[in-house]
């Protein structure tokens, strides 16, 4: 099996989180997770990831709630 490359890792995973989001779900990444060498085998061991795969990030996920009203100002706001 050929080595994944990080960028097709990270456009896989990105994929997901958009998919995700179709049928009304937020989710909000946890790198940290990843990162952190004995949490990642943790995971990795709990989701049965394949020693020759590795895990890449995990995602916090939930029911997405209303989007919040938008904060920027109009131009016209900003001129003196």
């Amino acid at each position: 099996m050929r080595a994944e490359t990080p960028f097709a890792s990270g456009r896989a995973f990105y994929r997901f989180w958009l998919n995700l989001s179709r049928p009304g779900f937020a989710a909000w990444p946890v790198a940290a997770v990843a990162n952190h060498s004995q949490s990642a085998e943790v995971g990795s061991r709990h989701f049965a990831i394949p020693a020759e795969r590795r895990l890449i990030n995990e995602l916090r996920a939930g029911i997405a709630g209303a989007v919040p009203k938008r904060a920027w100002l109009p131009l016209q706001g900003l001129s003196a």
